[in-house]
């Protein structure tokens, strides 16, 4: 069953809210989506809210895989987008094995429990890289 979202441009990021029953499918159909729409519009971060989520806890080989595949569709990208997912137990794991086996495979993302941390986040990563730029020219 697909989850349910809506995707909004908020300034230099890509806001994408889900709702709906989280089965184990469909997440990284919306992650793939988001990512290919930043990329169309230019923005170089997401973020993903999965407070509207709920259902069963994904499993270990869940999170595994979830990892996996969004550090692969990252490499894939023309282009560095950080990613910022926001949720809540059960949905995100309080030990954060996902994002780490993302991040362990090149993946530019972090796991919230609070948006406002999230988009501090997203924030940061920008100024860096805007600032680098200032410094040695654009990429």
């Amino acid at each position: 069953m697909p989850i349910d979202f809506k995707m909004q441009k908020k300034g230099d990021y890509l806001l994408v809210t889900c709702q709906g029953r989280y089965e184990g499918t469909g997440v990284l159909d919306v992650h793939q989506q988001a990512l290919d729409h930043a990329i169309e519009e230019g923005l170089r971060a997401i973020l993903v809210d999965t407070t509207g989520l709920h259902g069963h806890s994904p499993t270990t080989m869940d999170r595994f895989g979830f990892g996996e595949a969004i550090a692969e569709m990252q490499r894939r990208g023309r282009t560095t987008v950080w990613i910022a997912f926001v949720g809540r137990k059960p949905i995100v794991d309080p030990d954060r094995f996902g994002e780490t086996v993302a991040v362990n495979r090149g993946a530019f993302a972090k796991v919230f429990e609070n948006t406002d941390e999230a988009v501090a986040w997203i924030r940061e990563r920008l100024a860096a890289r805007d600032d680098a730029e200032d410094v040695h020219g654009p990429c």
